[in-house]
């Protein structure tokens, strides 16, 4: 998310919020999707390799259907800009970050200044109920920490939704 952002800032000048844990937003819609699947060794404890799948929407809101959040695109602020040139900052970010062993730890302030959650009231999964809470921080491993009417939960993955407007 932080290679994302990181991205679309130089490419376009414009300021991206990251919706934990890897949506990208501009303003209250969503600007990017990012999906990554592993393959680990389970005896060494690592992730051997990882598939990484990045949209963003450049040149059109796209209309979603009963989608549970907003969608943005650059074109609706009126930026134009290369596709190629977009892709290719990503992958060097990314590269970067790979260089950096992928360690987290190096990344969470930025990650942490890009987040548009904390002190947002949220909803989430957890043990199969959806629960209510608000965003407090989010720890030096990724987990989000949420604040609920009895205690803290930490959400080490999953989705969260939030309410960006009454």
């Amino acid at each position: 998310a932080v290679a994302v952002c990181k991205a679309i800032e130089k490419i376009s000048g414009v300021s991206c919020g990251i919706k934990w844990v890897n949506d990208i937003y501009l303003g209250d819609g969503k600007l990017a999707g990012i999906l990554v699947e592993s393959i680990n060794n389970y005896e060494k404890m690592i992730s051997e390799y990882l598939i990484i799948g990045v949209g963003v929407n450049i040149d059109h809101s796209p209309e979603i259907v009963d989608a549970p959040y907003n969608a943005a695109s650059l074109a609706d602020l009126g930026i134009k800009l290369s596709p190629s040139a977009l892709c290719g900052e990503i992958v060097s970010n990314l590269l970067e970050i790979r260089e950096n062993e992928f360690d987290f730890s190096k990344y969470i302030d930025e990650y942490r200044s890009h987040s548009i959650v904390f002190d947002r009231e949220i909803s989430f999964t957890s043990d199969g109920k959806t629960k209510n809470g608000v965003a407090v921080d989010i720890n030096d491993r990724g987990a989000l920490i949420v604040k609920t009417d009895n205690k803290e939960i930490t959400l080490d993955s999953g989705e969260i939704s939030i309410r960006f407007r009454p």
